[in-house]
């Protein structure tokens, strides 16, 4: 799919607002890349996430994206003025699970899969995304994506290719760093995702939207995980496939967790693969006829 860069989605300014934070936005025009719409869409979404994450109170982020003409690339460049990240620690900020601690003191936790996951799907349209930092306190950090870049096509004349039928997938985890994290690495499966972040949302959002597949926590507060499959294996006729995400994950852990209707049991910190492969046994995903709107 051909994918125009425009200012079609304004970020939610909730995150802004809650930490006195301001976004800025440069966009130039005639911005064209090929591939999936929705996944650039993620990328440039955990690099602001994480740019409010590790930017003070009152802080300024600036997105922007332009055209690298040399090199034929469209380039994304988010900038902070934060306190940066150490030198010694920029090779491995997009390693899976890896957290800059420097700032950590003001920065919620999470499972450290959002840069991982920009990675992944950077490199997934062919392009390369590099960290940028002095590790000075007020000169922040940059995060510059490059994409190959497409001739401008006329409004209307982009057509879809074929799509998936996504069966739905809810996520429960009462951190919400990682509930959105996890979905988002789920999305990039080819999966629709719904998240909750404890358990009485999570049995209203089986009820009322009826997932294929719930990956749940079992240590919730207040209703286990535990008691959310309970409580849906005996109200309804034909509850989701229940996958058990659990910092225990011993094979007695598994077993028992079997025992009680779930379909598997994955240990806490969820291998991608793994993953993949679970989602693709319990919800295979269906071709659907192409599509035929304008991106």
């Amino acid at each position: 799919m051909l994918l125009p860069w425009r200012r079609r989605r304004k970020p939610s300014s909730r995150a802004f607002a809650a930490r006195e934070q301001t976004l800025s936005v440069e966009l130039a025009p005639g911005l064209w890349t090929a591939g999936d719409r929705a996944r650039p869409i993620q990328v440039v979404s955990n690099l602001v996430v994480n740019a409010v994450k590790y930017t003070q109170p009152r802080g300024h982020i600036h997105v922007e994206a332009s055209r690298d003409t040399a090199r034929d690339q469209v380039r994304i460049r988010v900038r902070d003025n934060g306190p940066g990240i150490p030198p010694e620690e920029l090779p491995r900020v997009f390693e899976m699970f890896e957290q800059c601690r420097h700032g950590s003191e003001r920065a919620p936790g999470g499972l450290g899969l959002g840069l991982a996951l920009v990675r992944q799907l950077v490199q997934m349209h062919g392009g390369e995304v590099e960290a940028r930092s002095t590790g000075v306190a007020g000169e922040g950090s940059e995060f510059v994506v490059l994409l190959p870049a497409l001739a401008p096509v006329e409004e209307g004349g982009v057509r879809g290719v074929g799509a998936a039928v996504a069966p739905l997938v809810l996520v429960v985890d009462d951190v919400p760093d990682s509930a959105e994290t996890l979905g988002l690495l789920i999305e990039t499966l080819g999966y629709a995702v719904a998240r909750a972040l404890d358990g009485p949302e999570a049995l209203e959002k089986i009820r009322r939207l009826r997932p294929r597949v719930v990956l749940l926590d079992l240590g919730l507060p207040g209703m286990s995980g535990w008691a959310v499959a309970d409580q849906a294996h005996l109200t309804l006729r034909e509850p989701p496939r229940f996958v058990a995400i659990s910092g225990y994950a011993l094979p007695a852990h598994r077993a028992a967790t079997l025992e009680r209707g779930f379909s598997a049991h994955l240990a806490k910190l969820v291998e991608v693969d793994m993953l993949e492969r679970t989602l693709r046994r319990l919800a295979p995903l269906a071709s659907a006829a192409p599509r035929t709107d304008a991106a």
